[in-house]
């Protein structure tokens, strides 16, 4: 089978960095599957769960606020200021965290517009999340 070259990384890590078979991955304009020799694309990504294939697994990952581009080669980057592996994220630690950004928000002053739109585009990352692990 066919693969291509993927890369997940945040700006501290590389959490994935090999040939894949296949990538899905849900982009601000809808759910998209990368197979090898897919056209270039850029998207941007809010939330996502990001399914990777490869040797016959599937690995995946949580992605919050990133983006994901193909190049003219095929080569596709996933960079996101947060990326976990999904089986190390549980209801509790999204919950905690949802926590968190409420009590932050309870005090909107304190922050310029775009930390008050990032932290309520996290609120809303969080509670999608915590749906989807739900499910």
């Amino acid at each position: 089978m066919a693969e291509f070259q993927l890369t997940i990384q945040t700006p501290i890590e590389t959490l994935f960095d090999g040939t894949v078979d296949s990538l899905h991955v849900k982009t601000d304009l809808g759910r998209m599957e990368v197979l090898p020799d897919h056209a270039t694309i850029v998207g941007t990504i809010l939330y996502s769960k990001v399914f990777a294939r490869h040797n016959g697994q599937e690995e995946k990952f949580i992605i919050r606020h990133g983006s994901v581009s193909v190049d003219e080669k095929g080569n596709t980057t996933v960079l996101a200021l947060e990326v976990h592996k999904e089986a190390e994220m549980t209801v509790k630690t999204m919950e905690e965290y949802l926590l968190y950004l409420g009590e932050q928000l309870k005090n909107p002053d304190q922050f310029n517009s775009y930390q008050k739109q990032f932290l309520e585009e996290q609120r809303t990352a969080m509670q999608q999340g915590i749906e989807d692990k739900s499910e």
